[in-house]
């Protein structure tokens, strides 16, 4: 690999570890008691944690540069995860 190559995958790897690091003290945030309604905040909880498994699959497994079916099945995964999880949430409140 080029130099400039490796150091745009270096800051691209940076990006996608301070929005992780982001996405992880907003679910926190909303995750304790600030006056938001339980049910919502665990269902915010849930979709951000879902899109980080998504961030972390796509960057750090390598799963962006996979052949198209696996991405599509890892992606599939992450949607029907996070909607089914949330429907059994909020079907049990």
């Amino acid at each position: 690999m080029t130099r400039p190559l490796l150091e745009s995958k270096a800051r691209r790897i940076w990006a996608i570890w301070l929005l992780l690091v982001i996405a992880t003290v907003v679910s926190w945030t909303v995750g304790m008691d600030h006056g938001i309604d339980y049910r919502l905040s665990t269902t915010l909880v849930l979709v951000v944690t879902f899109v980080k498994v998504n961030l972390v699959g796509m960057n750090f497994l390598d799963l962006r540069e996979a052949v198209l079916p696996l991405r599509a099945i890892f992606n599939t995964f992450c949607i029907i995860g996070c909607v089914g999880l949330t429907v059994m949430y909020i079907a049990s409140t």
